[in-house]
């Protein structure tokens, strides 16, 4: 269970809004109450401090006191305690300190990506024309359009009108298939 410190930012804070909150704020954490700090970090598990300003500091204590706590910080002054609404703020500084104490998502995988220059556009003909012609000095541009609109004699890159689009993988490693809507378009745009 996550243990929370809160203060009134030496009474700059309405504490009802965080007796409200269900929170027992104490007056300075990061001066003269710094004692309920270092007891609950020494306490290990996750800790949520309701500061970011001293962010800093704190986790600067906690280190030169080997702390065993993961420190967790939610800034409730200026979301909520300092407004013309502090003293109401009880409900918004409940709900900022619950999500800051909410289990940090996972990780998200990731891949390396390494640019070669080339960009295949899929989309409507005149969407996928434009932003072709936009990027085609800067990048390596084909075009595969799927929605029928006149497309250019003049090619100054490659360009297939495709029907049933299919793409498989990812950024980096995909495959796009179709079936050709044009019969004098005959390349097709494989490993691409």
């Amino acid at each position: 269970m996550t243990k929370c410190l809160t203060c009134t930012c030496n009474a700059s804070i309405p504490a009802g809004a965080f007796t409200a909150a269900g929170a027992q704020p104490v007056r300075a954490l990061c001066r003269g109450d710094v004692e309920q700090f270092r007891a609950a970090s020494h306490q290990g598990g996750p800790l949520l401090v309701g500061c970011t300003q001293e962010a800093a500091f704190f986790e600067e204590l906690a280190n030169r006191e080997d702390s065993p706590a993961e420190l967790r910080f939610v800034n409730l002054r200026e979301y909520a305690g300092w407004s013309a609404e502090g003293a109401q703020s009880g409900p918004k500084i409940a709900a900022l300190l619950a999500m800051a104490a909410m289990p940090a998502p996972a990780p998200i995988a990731s891949i390396d990506l390494e640019s070669q220059g080339s960009l295949l556009i899929i989309g409507p003909a005149a969407v996928a024309l434009d932003w072709a012609t936009r990027l085609k000095d800067e990048l390596d541009v084909a075009v595969l359009a799927t929605e029928g609109a006149k497309l250019p004699s003049r090619r100054d890159f490659p360009l297939w009108d495709g029907r049933g689009v299919s793409v498989k993988g990812h950024l980096g490693a995909f495959e796009v298939s179709w079936r050709n809507a044009s019969p004098i378009d005959l390349e097709l745009c494989t490993g691409c």
